[in-house]
């Protein structure tokens, strides 16, 4: 097959895949989205000196419905599983009696960004992207007798391919997957790890210094990516780690926020109309030779 068709191909199925999504997509009740002074949601395209254009997503609420079974795959893929003493279920057991996964966000829980925007380096030739939010009107904290309990945001992050040599193939899911604490892998050990840095699934668990923003703040910006077909999608889910007798338990809010950026590579219609530009220069550029032989 011509390469030109499998990219036309390609990018068909990635419309038609990402409709489908959108139209299951279990439906976020009560939490909303709110946007600071001067914030739009999706904040503007923006394109570099190469040129490239890297265009950021519209930041959106995610159910733990709909994220419960790739975040599952990406913690297991990772390392944070049950034989390293991490346990990420729904059901009892293995949660300890009272210990209930998801939590459910309040009706009036915001997720309030107050920054969101891309940017260039300072080479202006590749793209980073500030995301900030406070979730406002938060969930109590799970509450399990004898158990050390701290907050964390768990970060799901879905990037076009391995960067640092870091993420894993999940099996129908395009691209790499990793949750986000410092390209991490989950190692067995004792109780109380995800309060320690070093060692946690969390987005702060490998801060240097409490380096990485906790509940109920958050403040992220990746850089610098180019190049077309780039991507980094990340949902940023409020969580909580319960670690008792051994364990470290990995409870999750029932809603995230989705939010990133791409950089699309050029559609069919512009390779089109750059073809039968570049078809007409030719064909004068001939007609031109034609007529200079004949005179």
């Amino acid at each position: 097959m011509h390469l030109q068709t499998q990219r036309v191909l390609v990018r068909v199925s990635y419309l038609v895949c990402l409709g489908l999504s959108l139209a299951f997509v279990s439906p976020v009740r009560g939490a909303v989205i709110t946007l600071g002074p001067g914030i739009t949601n999706p904040p503007p395209s923006l394109t570099s000196i190469v040129p490239e254009k890297a265009v950021a997503d519209k930041a959106q609420l995610v159910s733990s419905a709909d994220f419960n079974a790739i975040l599952a795959a990406t913690l297991n893929a990772q390392g944070y599983t049950a034989a390293n003493n991490w346990i990420y279920s729904f059901t009892s057991p293995p949660l300890p009696a009272g210990l209930g996964n998801p939590v459910a966000l309040p009706a009036n829980a915001q997720f309030n960004i107050t920054a969101y925007n891309l940017h260039l380096n300072a080479a202006q030739t590749k793209f980073g992207e500030l995301f900030d939010f406070t979730l406002i009107n938060p969930p109590a904290d799970p509450v399990l007798a004898g158990a050390t309990i701290t907050q964390h945001w768990l970060q799901l992050l879905n990037e076009d391919k391995k960067y640092g040599n870091f993420g894993f193939a999940i099996d129908g899911h395009a691209g790499f997957w990793q949750v986000d604490n410092g390209d991490v892998v989950g190692a067995a050990g004792g109780a109380n790890r995800g309060a320690v840095n070093g060692l946690g699934p969390y987005y702060d668990s490998n801060a240097p210094g409490g380096g990485f923003s906790v509940p109920y703040n958050f403040h992220d910006d990746p850089q610098f990516y180019s190049g077309e077909g780039t991507y980094l999608h990340f949902t940023t889910i409020p969580a909580w780690d319960v670690s008792i007798v051994g364990n470290n338990y990995i409870i999750v809010g029932d809603t995230g926020i989705s939010w990133g950026f791409h950089i699309p590579e050029p559609s069919t219609v512009t390779l089109m109309a750059l073809g039968i530009v570049v078809i007409l220069i030719l064909a004068r550029f001939q007609r031109t030779i034609v007529g200079t032989r004949v005179a």
